[in-house]
């Protein structure tokens, strides 16, 4: 009887292992999915490239400085320069990855008995080796990395350096997690149907929670642990691990992000449930979960969710749907070209992986093309349409000011008594007047062309400016390919 017990605890382990391998955190996603960055979607995406890769991804993209990594079946961590696309190293592995996470400097990769310390150069900085498997996903927390193994250790492991700062040991096997919250809060679940919260510093301790069944995930935020068990989930409070509240999602849930003052879970009856995060409930037992909307969904999320203050970013096949916070109703989709399988984002970039494929998106291209005489405006790939064409007057090409700065995150007004554009980008402000040949900006009195006629002029209604002096006043570079007009930021010149 010994021996078959052993027999299935090993099969149980091997099973937590491959649940967790399964797993794709990402680094410039919070854990909590919060991006706060309510103007990330108001932009139309450029691919700046793509790439197919010798083997299918196993995690990843996470972003770590100006590279972005991604680990692969064939025990290769390759990276890639955020900008041009280009292979900057590429690490081999003794073993599968399982998981791949980073600091800003560096990347983590878990295999089945090991946690890998890549630093941002290619070179391995250290390798924490397990006697049994890792049961549990990798967390980071400033300097430290956070993980549990098939033993019962739960283990704090310097980030720099590679040495143990403290294990914990525990009757069962860690499984779920772990979540950080705060600076000294650590939570995960065992198999024996527990919830632990150990003190960061320390690895002491602080409270357990015997649950009535496995969890399937946890997540931790708003000072509230939440736990989906079977077909309840349960808020529980991060300082002393009481159960508030609980709710029956039915048929279970998926996954959950949080806004402020909000839960947000998924689940396989194709819904978002958003709930109250402030309620607390009573005092004296479990209270029922304060459920604010619900919303239905055409399909299964592909990736993880994110959000900001007001949208809910939900990735299904090859877009990004939007949903409003506030009360569930659509905003629309962001379409992409391929599948999304994985996701990360770093400020107004947006990484996108697909089986072997690795794409890069920017809500900023890296250059905009015209032709005096169309209307089509390329950005970087992608292709769309200006309400009027570029004229040639006086050998210089003239187009409304919005089409040379807005595609660049800038912005235009016009001051209809002055007859007056002013454009903003990059902390550079530039002002022009209809028929003048003088110019305003950040640093004084600027003349516009040494031919005096070059001046600002209304066509049909449009306000045309001379494209090279605005866009290079604005810090952009402006050359020719091909007869096109081409304007580009530092990112697009790399």
């Amino acid at each position: 009887m010994r021996n078959i017990a052993k027999i299935l605890l090993s099969i149980l382990v091997l099973i937590i292992a491959t649940t967790s391998a399964g797993a794709m955190p990402q680094s410039g996603i919070p854990d909590n999915g919060w991006i706060a960055n309510d103007d990330w979607a108001s932009f139309p995406q450029s691919q700046v490239w793509e790439k197919q890769l010798p083997a299918n991804i196993v995690s990843g993209p996470v972003f770590v400085g100006s590279r972005m990594a991604v680990a692969l079946e064939n025990l290769q961590v390759n990276t890639f320069g955020i900008y041009s696309g280009k292979l900057a190293w590429s690490y081999r592995l003794d073993q599968k990855p399982n998981q791949i996470i980073s600091s800003s400097d560096s990347i983590f990769v878990k295999t089945a008995r090991q946690v890998i310390s890549i630093g941002d150069g290619g070179q391995k900085n250290w390798i924490f080796q397990t006697e049994t498997n890792i049961t549990t996903d990798l967390a980071i927390l400033g300097k430290m990395v956070f993980f549990g193994c098939a033993d019962g250790n739960f283990y704090c492991v310097d980030a720099k350096s590679g040495k143990k700062t403290w294990i914990s040991a525990f009757k069962s096997v860690p499984a779920i997690g772990p979540k950080t919250l705060g600076d000294d809060q650590l939570f995960f679940a065992t198999t024996d149907k527990k919830l632990y919260c150990l003190d960061i510093p320390t690895g002491k301790q602080k409270w357990e929670l015997v649950l009535d069944d496995s969890p399937e995930w946890i997540f931790a935020d708003q000072s509230r642990i939440l736990a989906q068990e079977g077909k309840y989930l349960f808020a529980i409070e991060a300082s002393s691990g009481n159960p508030r509240w609980k709710y029956e999602t039915g048929t279970g849930s998926l996954q959950a992000v949080s806004s402020k003052g909000k839960f947000f879970v998924t689940t396989p009856a194709l819904a978002i449930n958003c709930f109250d995060a402030n309620f607390f409930g009573k005092a004296c037992c479990i209270s029922t979960g304060k459920r604010l909307w619900l919303s239905q969904l055409d399909s299964f999320p592909t990736a993880r969710l994110f959000c900001s203050e007001e949208t809910i970013f939900v990735p299904k096949g090859n877009l990004i749907e939007k949903i409003s916070s506030a009360d569930g109703s659509k905003q629309g989709n962001i379409a992409f070209g391929k599948k999304i399988e994985s996701v990360d984002l770093q400020g107004d970039n947006i990484a996108i992986a697909s089986e072997n494929t690795i794409s890069l998106y920017s809500k900023v291209p890296g250059k905009i093309i015209f032709e005096v005489g169309q209307k089509t405006l390329g950005r970087d790939s992608f292709a769309v349409e200006m309400d009027v064409a570029p004229v040639i007057a006086g050998g210089r090409s003239f187009l409304p000011a919005r089409y040379v700065c807005e595609p660049f995150g800038g912005s235009v007004s016009w001051d209809q008594g002055a007859k007056k554009t002013t454009c903003q980008l990059n902390g550079k402000t530039l002002s022009l007047w209809v028929g003048k040949n003088t110019a305003r900006t950040s640093g004084g009195e600027k003349q516009i062309d040494s031919d005096p006629k070059i001046v600002p002029f209304i066509q049909n209604g449009r306000v045309m400016l001379p494209v090279r002096f605005i866009a290079e006043s604005l810090g952009l570079k402006v050359g020719y390919e091909n007869k096109k007009i081409v304007i580009e930021t530092e990112r697009g010149q790399k």
